[in-house]
């Protein structure tokens, strides 16, 4: 992995099915209605051969058989606005045909016809703290049925990318989001150039980004539980629980290890002193953990 990535082991999976499609939106309004349902979903569409472009096989202006659909609304009639792009091009036209077929005014303000050649999102899946990147691969394998090429890796410090040394290795958040995180961007960009780059990112790994000079690649992010271990901000039925667990009983064992064995407690992976430290005296404001000098004015 290239910019200061060798520290940090990485998996990057290719989609499985190339023809996959991996995204498709639709839209129904009830005009009869002062309330719009809108939903969305996702499946695999085949991709055309090599050859000219086709049209679809259904006029959205007219019904299942050739008749012009009125605009007035009947009891349990939508209207109904799809649209998708190109990667899920033949659902669209699915969709269309069975939203016909039911009796519904269809608007398709997807494409007419079918580029083979429309980009495919590049996935970058980010771990939550002293969890493995094998933890995420059944769903990294996942998202490439679905037209995803996708990129797992481990942060320093963690599974693959565990130094033989951990005791003093000094590794620390920052260096996960400024270092790693930013590496694997610059990577998946420059692996997948016109790619939309999407991230997943669960607990603190929702948070790194923010701290990666190259995040503005990202083109959307979904995060999962996203936090940095604030104290005030847990579950107040379990406040002080995990306030013991994890502000005193981590820091403690962490000074006298020089680590944190986290797999010896059956709690999570082995974490650097410093990842460790700043999980367990993280303030009100992440940047508040950096020098005076370091926070953004």
């Amino acid at each position: 992995m290239p910019e200061d990535g060798g520290n940090s082991a990485h998996h990057f999976l290719p989609a499985s099915r190339r023809a996959a499609a991996t995204k498709i939106a639709a839209a129904a309004t009830a005009e009869s209605a002062p309330t719009a349902a809108t939903s969305s979903t996702k499946t695999s569409t085949a991709k055309a051969a090599a050859g000219p472009a086709t049209a679809p096989a259904v006029d959205p202006r007219h019904d299942a058989h050739g008749a012009r659909m009125s605009d007035g609304c009947q009891t349990g009639r939508m209207r109904v606005h799809i649209g998708g792009d190109h990667a899920a091009f033949d659902l669209k036209v699915h969709l269309v045909q069975h939203l016909l077929e039911q009796g519904h005014d269809v608007v398709d303000h997807g494409p007419e016809w079918l580029d083979a050649d429309d980009d495919y999102p590049v996935a970058v899946l980010r771990a939550a703290t002293g969890v493995r990147a094998e933890y995420y691969h059944r769903y990294a394998c996942f998202l490439t049925e679905w037209g995803f090429d996708v990129l797992t890796y481990d942060y320093r410090g963690i599974g693959l990318s565990r130094p033989w040394q951990l005791r003093r290795c000094g590794f620390r958040w920052r260096d996960w989001g400024e270092r790693d995180c930013d590496a694997a961007l610059r990577w998946a960009k420059s692996r997948c150039v016109d790619a939309p780059i999407f991230v997943v990112g669960h607990s603190f790994g929702g948070v790194l980004p923010g701290l990666a000079e190259s995040g503005s690649s990202i083109t959307r992010m979904l995060t999962v539980g996203a936090q940095y271990a604030y104290w005030r901000d847990y579950q107040l039925g379990r406040r002080l629980q995990l306030f013991f667990k994890w502000h005193l009983v981590m820091p403690a064992v962490t000074a006298l290890w020089g680590y944190f064995p986290g797999e010896s407690f059956g709690w999570l992976e082995d974490l650097p002193a410093g990842v460790a430290n700043e999980w367990s005296f993280q303030r009100s404001r992440f940047e508040l953990t950096f020098p005076l000098g370091e926070r953004d004015k």
